[in-house]
């Protein structure tokens, strides 16, 4: 059974801003976590997509003509992409509207599920399709036709666990480099992560970023900036987050906060305030002032 948490606007009788849910157990370690939207107004927003180390597979879903009439191979619903770990944050825009739900997985769960295709360059995002993904206008059309948000991302977890057991396993280095990364906050060198294997540098380097799709070393950039964003959240100092965090010194860590996310901590600390979007424990998204 999955566990969903409902996340309301403000205001008294406000409509759900989104829903968020756990994947089941066998999945945990793959997949991160989910994210859904029901279809409805939304206030137009533009919002600033902070790099999480994680693959989000979208997929909207819905259609005015009714789930029933959709041709068995129809196209996948528009606004339905994946997009690749990327290193920079990205400003976008959205008006809402349309129902989706949003899946956070790990790089080498990705390799596997996308059949070898999605170490693609840093930032890249693909529309989704049959090709892609075969089986999603269905699973598209099984989401519209529930109503509950458990049963959709139990659905989720069936499709996806089907899935990344017919899919072609990720290199074992490359798993232990990323679970690594993860346990050590990003604070691990290239050398240190190949120490305890029996290749070279340069090897675990070429595919690490032909499945990951972005260098070991701005994968635990990433994943140390992630943590730092954690720290800043329970109200610690710009100063004791760098310590934590692992980097040189206050002056290192606004330097990597400003190339990754465009800002100084101090002006992050004054954003992520504005309705924030979590995912599997990483912080995603924020909305950006008009």
């Amino acid at each position: 059974m999955n566990d969903v948490t409902v996340v309301h606007r403000r205001g008294a009788g406000a409509a759900p801003a989104h829903v968020t849910g756990r994947p089941a157990a066998r999945l945990l370690g793959a997949v991160l976590g989910y994210r859904g939207h029901a279809a409805g107004p939304r206030p137009a927003a533009r919002r600033l997509e902070v790099p999480t180390g994680a693959v989000r597979l979208v997929i909207g879903f819905g259609d005015p003509l009714g789930a029933a009439a959709a041709p068995a191979r129809a196209p996948a619903p528009p606004d339905s992409f994946v997009a690749a770990v990327h290193t920079r944050a990205v400003a976008t825009g959205s008006s809402g509207g349309a129902a989706a739900v949003t899946v956070a997985l790990a790089p080498t769960a990705a390799y596997s599920l996308f059949a070898e295709s999605a170490g693609l360059p840093d930032g890249r995002r693909t529309a989704l399709s049959e090709e892609l993904l075969p089986g999603v206008t269905l699973l598209a059309r099984e989401l519209t036709r529930l109503t509950c948000w458990e049963d959709r991302f139990g659905l989720l977890d069936r499709f996806l666990a089907a899935r990344l057991a017919a899919g072609p396993p990720a290199d074992p280095a490359v798993c232990r480099a990323v679970g690594a990364i993860r346990r050590g906050h990003g604070r691990l060198s290239v050398a240190e992560l190949t120490a305890p294997m029996a290749q070279s540098r340069r090897h675990l380097e070429r595919r690490f970023r032909a499945e990951v799709g972005v260098a070991p070393k701005a994968y635990a950039q990433i994943t140390r900036l992630q943590y730092a964003l954690r720290l800043m959240e329970s109200q610690r100092s710009a100063a004791q987050t760098a310590t934590e965090a692992g980097y040189c010194d206050q002056a290192h860590f606004h330097r990597c906060v400003k190339a990754a996310l465009g800002c100084t901590p101090g002006r992050l600390r004054e954003l992520r305030n504005r309705s924030p979007l979590h995912i599997g424990g990483l912080l995603e998204s924020f909305t950006l002032p008009s």
